[in-house]
């Protein structure tokens, strides 16, 4: 069995087990990192993990995770579909639901010279449609190699406006298959694209995004509060040295890919995978007695760490932005904006519940990070080594700073708990908000 399948299939304890204690926050996000988990303890490089990676034949798209070889080039690539309980009668979900996974198939396809493989977690009832033979989508369970191809596809037009491309086919194969538990069952396929598709996607262009090599060594960190050495503290502590390689490798690199290597340290100081939520929903409209306004029940935290009630304990956000390489000062307002709206966010989300722990996490490039220096932009004090509190006086006036920046009417205290110089012309820095 291959490493990645034989990963997969380690992860059905702990999904079942999320599954049954805290299925509210289930997410896609969640069936992934519970996932990598295990990758992990099979001694999958985390720093050779790449998340929402650049397609390299269709600028548009991206690959849920590649997993990348010593030199930094795609080697694995791996795409992670969670399908649940659809609370609609008719059937139109369903059959849109078929077609954005066959569509992870064709997006596959056309990513040349790496194994592939697709990850889907479903519950019974979309089961139950694909392997009924009036859907026309049963053959693809099969453990038999079948090819998918335009003239065997269902020809529904819902499902055919999700399903993508399918003017050449791709072969595929059922790896391993789990009953999860919780009327969840769990597929892994290995896609192996046809010669025509892959002769395809080379003349598609292989536009590889990738960045210049980045060379050097972290020259140490320059800690504040750092006696608080909590998991949170440690595990942010613990990915320095990953970011530190992972920067060095000449791939992409996103705010995915931050937050994964830090989570994954944060689960290695001793907080239980079971207990972190990606992507933490709102749950209801709350306000505080001194300060209300509309919520966005849309809005989603990155990482929450969970009690062993379920409530939240801490809540973590993360933000990366780098260079920008139009000279104009435009985007780096804009990205200031986005910075200090991460602040309002955390401000909001928990607005009656104070023994929430509340991180903003913020990896930059040098000219960022510069930026915020400059006193002459009016948010240097942001980094210094004090209680600052946040609100709409202190700001700047800067019209694009303010569009990004969020609702300021309510002030938020915040203090830098860390700041780390990691050479490669990158900084990280890590602030606690108070209130």
């Amino acid at each position: 069995m291959d490493a990645v399948t034989k990963g997969v299939g380690a992860a059905v304890p702990i999904i079942e087990r999320r599954l049954e204690l805290l299925p509210q926050f289930f997410s896609e996000d969640n069936f992934r990192y519970l996932v990598f988990n295990e990758l992990h303890k099979a001694e999958v490089d985390v720093v050779r993990v790449s998340l929402e990676h650049p397609h390299p034949a269709d600028l548009r798209a991206k690959i849920d995770t590649v997993i990348l070889d010593a030199k930094g080039e795609p080697e694995t690539a791996i795409e992670f579909k969670y399908h649940r309980n659809n609370t609609i009668s008719d059937n139109l979900p369903r059959t849109m639901h078929a077609g954005k996974l066959i569509a992870d198939f064709a997006r596959l396809r056309d990513f040349p010279n790496v194994h592939r493989f697709i990850a889907y977690l479903t519950d019974d009832e979309m089961f139950q449609y694909f392997n009924n033979p009036k859907n026309g989508l049963n053959w693809l369970f099969s453990r038999s190699e079948q090819e998918i191809s335009d003239a065997k596809l269902p020809s529904a037009k819902i499902f055919r406006e999700n399903a993508d491309d399918w003017s050449f086919p791709v072969r595929a194969q059922v790896a391993g298959r789990w009953d999860v538990g919780n009327d969840h069952k769990l597929v892994v396929w290995r896609v192996e694209a046809s010669r025509q598709g892959e002769w395809r996607a080379r003349r598609g262009g292989n536009i590889r995004l990738a960045a210049k090599g980045r060379g050097g060594r972290a020259r140490g960190a320059k800690g504040i509060e750092g006696s608080d050495m909590d998991a949170v503290t440690q595990g942010i502590s613990g990915a320095i040295p990953l970011l530190e390689r992972r920067l060095g490798l000449a791939a992409p690199f996103g705010e995915d890919d931050f937050r994964h290597l830090a989570v994954s340290e944060i689960v290695r100081a001793g907080v239980d995978v079971m207990r972190v939520a990606h992507g933490y929903p709102r749950q209801e409209e709350r306000a505080t007695p001194e300060y209300s306004q509309p919520r966005d029940l849309r809005e989603k935290i990155d990482a929450v760490i969970l009690d062993a009630a379920g409530a939240p304990e801490t809540a973590i956000e993360f933000k990366y932005h780098r260079g920008n390489r139009s000279g104009s000062n435009l985007p780096r307002t804009m990205f200031a904006g986005e910075l200090i709206a991460e602040f309002a966010k955390l401000r909001d989300f928990f607005p009656n519940d104070q023994q929430v722990r509340r991180f903003v996490m913020y990896l930059t490039d040098g000219e960022m990070f510069r930026y915020f220096n400059n006193p002459n932009n009016g948010l240097s004090r942001l980094l210094a080594p004090m209680e600052q509190e946040i609100s709409d006086r202190s700001l700047p006036r800067t019209k694009t700073l303010r569009r990004h920046a969020g609702d300021w009417r309510a002030p938020v205290r915040t203090r830098v708990k860390c700041v780390w110089d990691l050479g490669s012309n990158h900084w990280l820095v890590v602030w606690q908000v108070l209130s």
